[in-house]
């Protein structure tokens, strides 16, 4: 079963975890979309792991755009801004589905520190 690598939560309810399934990543979003009505954004998605690994990188150290898709058409795009990345999920299911959040670029720092552990542990 994989095990959540790192998880971000929302200032309220609701989180991203990320976690490893063999060579990929999967993030995991419950994130609300009206708190009042109580709604909600469900979805999940795989992309290879080394390829998140470059664009989560990518975003940190030069500031690029970068994008992850799974041959199963799932994505992840990182879009660095000046202190917050923007963090957008699409998962390719029927119906499509996307989520995109700013999120402080020191929890995206973790994400890495977080991945990087979990690799050393996995050699």
């Amino acid at each position: 079963m994989p095990e959540t690598i790192y998880t971000i939560k929302h200032e309220v309810e609701g989180q991203l975890d990320f976690s490893i399934e063999s060579e990929s990543i999967c993030v995991k979003a419950r994130w609300p979309f009206d708190q009042q009505t109580d709604e909600w954004i469900s979805l999940s998605v795989l992309v290879p792991a080394a390829q998140f690994r470059t664009a989560l990188d990518r975003s940190l150290k030069d500031s690029q755009k970068s994008l992850v898709e799974s041959p199963s058409g799932d994505k992840v795009t990182f879009m660095p801004g000046p202190e917050d990345i923007e963090l957008e999920l699409t998962n390719n299911d029927s119906p499509k589905s996307s989520l995109s959040l700013a999120i402080d670029r020191r929890e995206i720092i973790g994400l890495r520190a977080a991945f990087e552990t979990e690799k050393v542990n996995r050699g």
